[in-house]
């Protein structure tokens, strides 16, 4: 596709996988970006398709500070799009929309809909208010009721975060699989110390490859562009990251997808995580995320840039050109999994099958090859920052 730019520029918070995806699919379309970051180890800085980096206090920490100098930012005639792709900075987007909005031109949904995202209690309740299939969950908040818990779910079972990030930011992991009793409680218990709310869920029977993703870009419920794709792997294994995806069309995950975006009346990007139940048969959601996510080149490479069709709509502008998606094409996050998996024949050929069809990497690129280096050298010290994304 020629650089022809398309209207303003777009300011990308967060410089790990999804915002390096997001640079990759502007740039495609011409459009001049400016990464936002707030850790040195935010690798999309060191891309040679963005005009520039900054980097600004934590979003979380230090909020006043961070919207003051992101206001600085936009001080130009034309309003850019901000693009949050964290779940810290999409919060603060939200809150503050109508302020962040006088400079620049947001996508983002509104507060109230982003907090019932964020937090996965209230996702749930809304799915299932709309007949959308969800894990059972519990939130206990005695001894008591999660002994009522336990005996309703029975092992194994999940200790999951309401709020992903922070539960991440804390423990340095997604969510706990207990299998018995006394790694129930102390996963509970060690949440519960440190003030980041927990949920106790069903764990859904399958393999990791039963987990897939519904992409879209939706006006008020209603979708504009669609990408699914299908896992093949996870790190950790069972309740862990994508390490690999393959882009599949899934007609009913498209539409419990479409349904979902009507309950919840999603505006913007979102992708939203389902798992085929190996007991009944049927796809159960896993969580909503209202901003790009990990694997976000998949869908570029395929035919749907997103990245694009949020500029134009925030800007004004004419949508991209939409290519029919492509069947078969990998998303390969290169993770300790790759290393680990390799004595094992299963994981291995994988790999292989992956890596001799059509993929793209989660941040390798010949065409771009600082941000991989960037991440190599800062992977020591920021080991899974990147993480706080989600998937």
């Amino acid at each position: 596709m020629p650089r022809v730019t398309r209207g303003p520029g777009a300011v990308i918070l967060g410089g790990y996988q999804a915002g390096l995806a997001v640079v990759d699919g502007l740039a495609a379309g011409g459009v001049p970006a400016v990464v936002v970051i707030h850790s040195p180890n935010e690798f999309a800085r060191s891309s040679r398709r963005i005009e520039r980096w900054t980097a600004l206090p934590h979003p979380e920490r230090e909020p006043a500070a961070y919207l003051e100098r992101l206001e600085a930012l936009a001080t130009g005639g034309e309003r850019p799009l901000l693009v949050p792709t964290t779940d810290e900075t999409l919060g603060l987007v939200a809150r503050h929309r109508d302020r962040l909005g006088r400079r620049y031109a947001i996508s983002c949904m509104d507060a109230a809909r982003v907090e019932t995202v964020l937090d996965k209690e209230r996702t749930y309740e809304v799915a299932a208010a709309a007949g959308i299939p969800v894990p059972r969950t519990f939130s206990p908040s005695s001894e008591a009721e999660l002994d009522a818990a336990r005996a309703a779910l029975g092992f194994p079972l999940l200790v999951k975060p309401r709020e992903s990030h922070r539960y991440y930011a804390r423990f340095g992991r997604k969510m706990v699989k207990a299998h018995d009793d006394a790694q129930l409680r102390d996963a509970w218990r060690e949440a519960r110390e440190a003030d980041v709310g927990v949920l106790v869920q069903e764990f859904i029977q399958g393999p990791d490859a039963h987990g897939a993703n519904y992409n879209s870009y939706a006006d008020a419920g209603a979708p504009i562009a669609e990408f699914t794709a299908a896992k093949r792997r996870i790190y950790p294994r069972e309740i862990g990251f994508p390490a690999i995806v393959v882009s599949a069309r899934l007609a009913p995950v498209a539409e419990l997808g479409r349904r979902l975006l009507s309950a919840f009346a999603i505006s913007g990007f979102s992708c939203t995580e389902f798992k085929l139940d190996a007991r009944d048969g049927r796809w159960k959601l896993m969580e909503v995320n209202a901003r790009h996510n990990l694997s976000g080149r998949l869908a570029i490479r395929c035919g749907v840039n997103f990245p694009l069709i949020d500029h134009a709509v925030a800007t004004g502008g004419p949508l991209p050109r939409r290519d029919a998606t492509r069947d078969g094409v990998y998303w390969v996050n290169l993770t300790p999994d790759l290393v680990k998996s390799l004595p094992r024949p299963g994981a291995w050929r994988e790999y292989a099958r992956a890596l001799t069809r059509p993929h793209v990497f989660d941040v390798l690129d010949r065409r771009d090859p600082r941000p991989f280096f960037t991440r190599v050298r800062s992977r020591g010290s920021d080991g899974a920052g990147e993480y706080l994304e989600g998937a």
